[in-house]
């Protein structure tokens, strides 16, 4: 299902080496399909001439194409002096391109490059990182993923893994899995199913190729008063299933499960984190920024330009804390393709996202990671996307609740204004 949402062509000035590359905002009320912008081309352009001149300086191994170090801060506040220009208004989404020197990277110590996590891992092969969804697809999959909140019950637990009992691509997962599963089961502890995720097998990989596989009826190719209607049918019958809860509780009856068939064991094994996360006062839970590094090609990055307003992840993603462990991952690859830019994920997770953001520091077996798990249901704002010479890109995302409400409100009162034409 990739990146295939509905978008309108950028717009964008031709550029002297310094000048920014500004991408017009998107027109929601009338989306089209685009072939590669020209954006796009500028930064294959770059590429290109970059590697060119690069080739001629392989030999000093003391030179290392990344970002200053003075950038590689934890401090949010710093990373936005480096990736919005002066007096630009931070909601509007742009890409720069700065032309710079190399510089060294001042990294963690020589054990962070030892760190073993597959799932931070910048590995070329690496499955997340494709699985995105754009604009109105992006929050239909995330009001689906939502719905999960509204199936939380006391059988959380029991349903997943009977679930997974079933599964014959399960049958060979490691015992240390299962073992996790069944310690779950007997104790009630949903945080068995953190551990299980991130234990040392490929389990991990099976859950979110099941995640990213999920059956959905994509906007593309719709009409912008079907792709609202579409929206606001989807969101009608979310909030249908919130008042009957509601008037359950008043009622003093038990509340209506929704998706108490659900066999799909991927869905069912989100429901016990999703448990943990909703937890009152859950230290859990996770606010701020965090980080991913990883390789991307031309078309991955076209998922995050093209006046692209929203974007979310259809599987688990794996982020730190710490920015200098997500760039370890990115220089622990040797030898990476020409075609690919390395590419610095900032998530921004603010309060209401906080449901979805897991903080596994305490269940990690290298806890000086600072992993955080980010499950599927965040629409993220695409807030600024920066390249920098060679072959570097840095993409914001910030998870706003107010950006979504507004869009939402905005798609409600042009579809309204349909009958009164």
């Amino acid at each position: 299902m990739g990146c295939s949402a509905s978008v309108q062509p950028s717009t964008i000035m031709q550029p002297k080496a310094t000048m920014p590359l500004t991408v017009s905002p998107a027109s929601f009320k009338s989306p089209i399909v685009s072939g590669q912008s020209s954006e796009l081309r500028e930064v294959k352009q770059l590429i290109e001439v970059s590697t060119q001149t690069d080739e001629t300086q392989k030999a000093d191994a003391s030179v290392n194409t990344t970002i200053d170090s003075e950038k590689i801060g934890n401090d949010y506040s710093t990373l936005n002096d480096t990736t919005l220009p002066k007096n630009q208004d931070p909601e509007k989404h742009s890409i720069t391109s700065l032309v710079q020197p190399k510089t060294k990277l001042v990294t963690l110590n020589d054990q962070l490059s030892a760190f073993p996590n597959p799932r931070l891992s910048a590995n070329l092969n690496s499955e997340e990182i494709q699985w995105i969804l754009k604009d109105l697809n992006a929050q239909q999959y995330c009001m689906m993923i939502q719905q999960e909140f509204l199936s939380l019950g006391p059988m959380a637990i029991k349903e997943a893994i009977d679930a997974m009992k079933k599964e014959q691509d399960l049958q060979t997962l490691s015992s240390d899995v299962w073992w996790l599963l069944e310690e779950a089961a007997k104790t009630g502890d949903a945080s068995y199913f953190i551990r299980a995720y991130t234990v040392e097998s490929d389990f991990y990989k099976i859950l979110n190729c099941k995640l990213a596989q999920q059956d959905l009826k994509t906007t593309d190719g719709l009409e912008a008063e079907e792709q609202l209607q579409f929206l606001m049918g989807t969101v009608f019958q979310q909030v249908g299933q919130l008042v009957s809860r509601a008037q359950a509780f008043q009622g003093g009856q038990p509340l209506p499960i929704q998706n108490s068939n659900e066999s799909n064991w991927a869905k069912l094994f989100l429901r016990p984190l999703y448990m943990l996360l909703s937890t009152p006062n859950s230290s859990i839970r996770f606010q701020g920024s965090t980080y991913r590094g990883v390789w991307i090609s031309l078309d991955q990055l076209k998922c995050y330009l093209e006046d692209t307003k929203f974007v979310c992840n259809k599987a688990i993603t794996s982020t730190s804390k710490l920015r200098t462990v997500a760039q370890s991952f990115i220089d622990s690859v040797r030898d990476p393709p020409a075609e690919k830019l390395s590419a610095m994920f900032t998530y921004v997770i603010e309060s209401y996202s906080a449901l979805y953001a897991l903080n596994i520091r305490d269940f990690s077996v290298i806890p000086e990671e600072e992993e955080v798990l980010l499950l599927p249901g965040v629409c993220f704002t695409v807030s600024n996307v920066q390249f920098i010479p060679p072959r570097s890109v840095e993409i914001e995302l910030r998870s706003s609740l107010g950006e979504l409400a507004n869009m939402m409100s905005s798609g409600i009162s042009s579809l309204f204004s349909l009958f009164h034409e």
